[in-house]
């Protein structure tokens, strides 16, 4: 880019943050400086302020000073410049040699070129770093050094008996490295001087600035086009402007230069001068100005020859229009209806008595602009002001008259015709259409037809108009109205108790990509949601401090500003909150205008009423957002300063903790040098946040581990620092905390638990051994018992059953009465049974369980047996049950089964039957027959039979259920555990 662009660049930017800024603190030898000359000045990644004076090197955190002399190893007290390497190693230029100071672990190196102490060659002038290599520059030339200080090369100036200032600059954007000596311009390219341009003057700092480099000699600033590869002085700088002995560019884009006659900084095509003569804002300690730094904060710090002056850009917020006018006085300072920034930079400025236009001169000042009639004659009562995208202006008064033109020339495109007050310009989509929003109408007019009739619209009279997403929006007395442009439909929202909204009277309007925003007289703010077609309506219930709402801006940070009658109000739309400002705050004035506001092309706002016309920036007025990264600055272990663990930490990122320590303490900085107090919070691991004071963390022992340990801090408005600081806690085990103390104690616990394990099991054992043998002898007595009663018992009972048999067939052969026949068979049938349920007894008590195998081929065997002679009978059944099943489940199992076999055929008249055996997490013994149900057969379903059944369910703790609709279906329901 060539410096004339970048030159105009700096001149449209508009308002910006260095026209605010002014000085706010002092820092001298009574404050705890060891000197007053602030010779050179360097921030370091932690955030410490390192300055360099005749007497030594300060180091301040923004409380107090920490000082390095002589007698704490440096070469020289007395600090010429100041270089930082790798984040934590600080090259320090003295007048008797170079020393490198790495800040984490506090030790220096040092490189003396003659070490017979020639003063010319021990004095460094200028420092620089590309790589790994080390430039440094002394009054004989220039040495090439490795990191730890050794020579690689040197480039002897011309003349040796003479001292020549030289300097070494490196280009932050193109990594280009720069030497100077006595006016003699080189390009270091591999270690070598490339010449490239003898300026024949004494050149004492260098600056880039886009392709052009900066050359602050004793005289004037001389530019430098590298691409034109020509040099030429600045047209553009103050005539008071020379001995140049330090130049930087600020991170809003500001340029600062320090001299012997003050500081002065440049933005937009303002200058500012900052001297110990000045008064009120711009007044410093010494007008000698050494050197200037911008910290991580963006204020601006001058080292001077009395001490140290703190610029903060932010100090002031607001900013008055008379302030930055520097024409004559002019009476549309005041009454202030109309404000307009147009596509050239301009300003107008449309007022109760006429319309005036400012732009910006060569120094950036505003000046008035003459215009031609009819605006010449401050009789006007203007409205309105927009501008076409040709750069045309449109101009609408009180009266109704619309016209159009620019500074030289004007034309009446449209008298008016008796409508009163043009409220509203909108281009329409047809070339020189426009859409007139007057107080009694909406008007469409054309540069051939003039006005055109707008048919199926009604009459609406015109309070603001705007044009959103190729839409008409209108608020009027009648109701917030929405017009298609292409077709004219058109849609009201009518206003009042029962509307969609409270007020009509809508004065600005805006859209943020998914909502429309309206402004109101009286109502606030509405939001309209499209998808949803509905408002929400924020107020002064919500915060905002007046309800009569003029204009709607969007910042960068998505927060809505706007000025009311009340003062500004910004709302922060993600939290729903807002923050106000008034006449205490700085505002010229509380009570704003409606078409009154307007921003340029720096986003700044430009805010005018009754009183005049408040400039600001929104993102330097609220809130302070900068926050600088907590930094450790100290470490105590149990009570004591331990610098060790302070360099550990800073160059390890680890700080341990041996078994021998109680406590540690850990101070912390913020490097907040708006605001040092800040409030701070810490959490260990993935722990809640939990706050300490004053940036001193004490900790105590907690059990052997590492830990992660993050520390953060907040400023006054709330805002927190970008990231947390990081620290790994390495907590040290204890002898008796380690992990072969552990296993040493762990396996002789188990050795001493394995002895006490096998004495008690083998008691256990012992035990079991007698247990085992009585269940042997309960098993042998069981047996003997099972094989009585199936010996004798039931040989019994087969021989009655026998003799019964046989006098069945002998009784048959005779004549006797039926009645004693029926009996015997009884007799015979019952012992039949008798002996079959003897047998199931020993069956289920023969074993202590069984499997579901053996169960079912228990029932298999019953039912062949039962009903082999009487009926079609199936069994299904799924053996995936978990377990087996005990004596007395077993055997009541099979008890349910033969009541209800009885049961079915005694009285069911039943032609089929069906048993089912399965589940897997419970077993489920389901019994089914086709016959007819109990109240078929008029039984009771309490018989004893069925509360047998259910008693023996009950016994071995399963469910159950009979039903008997069609049939009858028992069902039993066995858990599995």
């Amino acid at each position: 880019m060539k410096w004339s662009n970048h030159l105009l660049l700096v001149v449209i930017f508009g308002i910006s943050l260095q026209t605010y800024a002014q000085v706010s603190a002092q820092l001298n030898a009574n404050s705890g400086l060891p000197e007053n000359t602030g010779q050179c000045l360097l921030q370091d990644a932690q955030g410490y302020i390192w300055i360099g004076t005749q007497n030594g090197l300060a180091r301040y955190d923004g409380q107090s000073f920490k000082v390095l002399k002589e007698a704490d190893g440096l070469s020289s007290n007395q600090i010429e410049k100041l270089y930082l390497i790798d984040d934590h190693k600080l090259l320090i230029g003295t007048r008797n040699g170079l020393d490198l100071y790495d800040t984490y672990t506090e030790t220096l190196l040092h490189f003396i070129p003659d070490t017979q102490q020639s003063y010319e060659a021990n004095w460094f002038c200028s420092l620089g770093a590309k790589g790994d290599t080390i430039y440094a520059s002394t009054f004989y030339g220039l040495h090439i050094l490795t990191q730890d200080l050794k020579p690689l090369s040197f480039f002897p100036n011309q003349n040796q008996s003479e001292r020549l200032w030289t300097s070494v600059y490196k280009d932050p954007n193109s990594n280009e490295l720069w030497y100077l000596s006595n006016g003699q311009l080189y390009l270091v390219q591999n270690n070598f001087l490339k010449p490239v341009l003898d300026t024949e003057k004494r050149v004492l700092s260098l600056l880039s600035l886009g392709d052009s480099l900066l050359l602050g000699t004793e005289e004037k600033l001389l530019i430098y086009n590298k691409a034109a590869t020509a040099l030429s002085p600045c047209s553009w700088c103050p005539e008071d402007l020379s001995f140049i002995l330090d130049m930087k560019k600020g991170g809003h884009e500001e340029l600062w230069f320090a001299t012997r006659n003050g500081a002065y900084s440049y933005q937009d095509g303002n200058w500012q001068w900052y001297h110990s003569k000045a008064t009120g804002e711009n007044k410093i300690s010494h007008s000698l100005v050494l050197s200037i730094l911008e910290d991580h904060q963006g204020q601006v710090w001058l080292g001077t020859g009395q001490g140290i002056n703190l610029i903060d850009p932010r100090k002031r917020k607001f900013q008055r229009w008379s302030e930055l006018y520097k024409g004559p006085e002019y009476a549309s300072f005041k009454n202030i209806e109309v404000l307009f920034y147009d596509q050239n930079h301009r300003l107008w400025v449309g007022a109760s008595d006429g319309l005036q236009c400012y732009e910006r001169n060569d120094l950036g000042h505003w000046q008035a602009i003459p215009l031609a009639p009819p605006f010449r004659e401050r009789s006007f009562n203007i409205d309105f002001i927009t501008q076409a995208s040709d750069g045309s202006m449109y101009i609408g008064t009180s009266g109704g008259a619309l016209y159009r033109g620019n500074m030289d020339s004007w034309d009446l495109l449209y008298d008016g015709d008796d409508h009163k007050q043009l409220r509203g310009i909108c281009f329409a989509q047809d070339k020189g259409a426009l859409w007139l929003g007057y107080s009694d109408g909406l008007l469409y007019w054309t540069e051939e037809k003039g006005i055109v009739p707008l048919k199926g619209l009604p009459k609406i009279p015109v309070v603001q108009m705007e044009i959103l997403e190729g839409e008409l929006w209108i608020g009027s007395a009648k109701g917030l109205f929405r017009i298609d442009t292409s077709n004219l439909a058109w849609k009201q929202y009518q206003a009042g108790p029962k509307g969609s909204i409270p007020n009509s009277l809508v004065t600005d309007f805006s859209f943020d990509g998914k909502s429309y925003w309206f402004s109101s007289f009286g109502g606030g703010i509405y939001q309209y949601h499209p998808a949803k077609n509905t408002f929400k309506v924020i107020g002064e219930s919500e915060g905002l401090v007046n309800a009569n709402v003029w204009s709607l801006y969007f910042d960068s940070l998505g927060r809505l500003w706007s000025s009311t009658d009340g003062g500004i109000s910004v709302y922060d739309t993600a939290i729903g909150e807002f923050h106000s400002f008034n006449s205490r705050d700085g505002l010229n004035f509380d009570d704003f205008s409606m078409n009154a506001h307007c921003q340029d092309s720096a986003h700044c706002y430009y805010f005018g009423n009754p009183e005049g016309i408040t400039v600001f920036d929104p993102l330097a007025v609220f809130p302070d957002t900068s926050v600088a990264l907590p930094s450790l600055r100290e470490v105590w272990v149990d009570y004591e300063a331990s610098p060790q663990h302070l360099s550990q930490a800073l160059s390890t990122g680890r700080l341990e903790m041996r078994p021998t320590y109680t406590s540690l303490d850990l101070f912390f900085s913020g490097f907040n040098f708006r605001d040092p107090q800040l409030e701070w919070e810490f959490k260990l691991d993935d722990a809640a946040w939990r706050s300490f004071e004053g940036g001193r963390l004490s900790l105590g022992r907690p059990s052997p581990g590492s830990y992660k340990l993050q520390i953060r801090n907040r400023n006054k408005d709330g805002f927190s620092a970008p990231k947390p600081y990081l620290i790994e806690w390495l907590v040290i085990p204890a002898f008796y905390e380690t992990w072969w103390f552990r296993i040493g104690l762990f396996l002789t616990l188990i050795l001493l638990s394995a002895g006490l394990i096998f004495i008690y099991n083998r008691r256990q054992f012992l035990k079991r051994i007698q247990q085992l043998e009585t269940e042997q002898k309960v098993h042998q007595e069981r047996e003997r018992i099972s094989q009585d009663l199936h010996d004798h018992v039931g040989a019994h009972l087969s021989r009655i059953a026998s003799d019964l048999d046989l006098m069945e067939l002998k009784l048959k052969k005779q004549v006797v009465w039926e009645e004693g026949l029926d009996q015997l068979v009884d007799t015979r049938n019952y012992t039949s049974e008798t002996i079959r349920l003897l047998r199931d007894t020993i069956w289920a008590i023969d074993k202590d369980d069984y499997s579901i195998e053996q169960f079912a081929e228990k029932i298999e065997a019953f039912l062949e047996q039962y009903l082999a002679d009487y009926l079609p009978w199936t069994f299904k059944k799924d053996l995936s049950f978990k377990r087996s099943l005990s004596s007395r489940e077993a055997l009541n199992l099979l008890r349910i089964l033969q009541e209800a076999t009885q049961n079915m055929l005694k009285y069911s008249q039943a032609n089929n039957f069906q048993v089912k055996l399965y589940g897997r997490e419970a077993l489920i013994l389901e019994i089914k027959d086709d016959g007819l149900g109990f109240q078929d057969l008029g039984l009771e379903t309490e018989s004893y039979g069925l509360k047998n059944m259910k008693a023996r369910a009950t016994e071995i703790g399963a469910e159950y259920e009979i039903d008997s609709t069609n049939g009858v279906k028992i069902k039993v329901r066995l858990k599995a555990h």
